[in-house]
């Protein structure tokens, strides 16, 4: 299952979360966010997932499970010691300022 695909405006820059409220979170700042509900999807999602953004950015948890992913192997990774959606403000905004730049 794949959250918040009818919110995404169509930038090059997309982050994939593994909960729907680290990609509501996300969406509510601006960002082109889906959630997979899960650690490890399809090959086939991450392919499509290539292939339709030209900047795609694994969100996962910084877990075993998170870190193992498929999305952790072929795309950009945003790392943060707790969930995201547990990270304050001013650490995520730093975060996402990174991928601007880029």
């Amino acid at each position: 299952a794949v959250f918040g695909t009818e919110y995404v405006q169509g930038s090059d820059l997309l982050f994939v979360t593994e909960g729907i409220f680290e990609a509501v979170r996300l969406l509510e700042m601006g960002y082109d966010a889906i959630a997979i509900l899960c650690s490890s999807p399809p090959e086939e999602l991450v392919t499509e997932l290539h292939r339709r953004w030209e900047r795609v950015v694994w969100c996962g948890d910084n877990d075993p499970a998170g870190n193992k992913s498929s999305m952790a192997k072929n795309s950009l990774r945003m790392y943060f010691e707790e969930d995201l959606d547990e990270t304050d403000q001013s650490t995520l905004l730093e975060r996402l300022d990174t991928f601007r730049r880029e």
